[in-house]
């Protein structure tokens, strides 16, 4: 069994691949108050795709199955994949999102990715804590 297959199931505890995860935020920021932000994430063929939103985003049994259609996701952001000691990490060119998998959610640290010149290195900086994805199945 390959390194894919332990972590793209429907079991608990495992990244799946029959619906979306779900975050939406509204509150105070560090730079005022934010009155909505929602990021999707669509795990796919190993892979993982993302959508952000500048509104809350409550998604019904229909956009989910629309969101799951290949035309729909293909156009979305694509992101890696990494695992290691029960966290995961998923990097896109402008964010990343490290943290674990639950039974039905995500729970997940996001970072702003800049590029610090001075250093010439890659630079994550966070910019929400513990965000909760929950999942959200297909089915009627």
């Amino acid at each position: 069994m390959g390194f894919f297959d332990n972590l793209f199931s429907s079991s608990p505890k495992r990244l799946r691949t029959d619906g979306i995860y779900v975050w939406n935020f509204s509150g105070q920021t560090p730079k005022g108050y934010c009155p909505g932000l929602s990021g999707l994430l669509r795990f796919v063929d190993n892979q993982v795709y993302m959508e952000q939103f500048d509104e809350l985003f409550y998604p019904s049994k229909a956009d989910i199955a629309q969101i799951l259609s290949q035309e729909y996701y293909e156009n979305l952001d694509l992101g890696e994949i990494s695992r290691e000691k029960g966290f995961i990490e998923i990097r896109f060119i402008q964010n990343a999102y490290k943290g674990q998998v639950f039974d039905n959610k995500l729970v997940l640290d996001i970072f702003m990715v800049g590029y610090d010149v001075g250093t010439a290195s890659i630079v994550d900086t966070r910019i929400f804590e513990k965000a909760e994805f929950l999942f959200l199945e297909s089915k009627t």
